[in-house]
């Protein structure tokens, strides 16, 4: 059981070695995502109060705080993404349905 958990922690922080800690959006995501995770597992009444469909995600640290990266991940990554990918120009691409000469 111990060499399960210590599998998933070396996993853990080697993805973590890859991350650029230089950026602030990622430093966001680190600290939101552990400090939700943390902070239900140590006050589980935290989200007491939501309907229970929602409690069922809520209730666990690991699911929060995963829950939490990966939205606040598609956030920052997508308006990143948006704004390094020019348009691109569609008149030098062929029309559709014409012949390659």
């Amino acid at each position: 059981m111990v060499a399960m958990f210590g599998m998933v922690i070396a996993s853990g922080i080697r993805m973590l070695s890859k991350v650029d800690f230089n950026r602030q959006e990622n430093l966001l995501i680190i600290a939101c995502s552990v400090g939700l995770g943390l902070g239900v597992t140590v006050q589980p009444a935290l989200f007491a109060k939501l309907p229970a469909s929602i409690q069922i995600l809520t209730s666990n640290g690991i699911v929060v705080g995963s829950v939490c990266a990966i939205v606040l991940n598609l956030v920052f990554n997508l308006k990143r993404h948006d704004k390094a990918t020019p348009a691109q120009d569609t008149k030098d691409l062929p029309k559709a349905g014409a012949a390659n000469q």
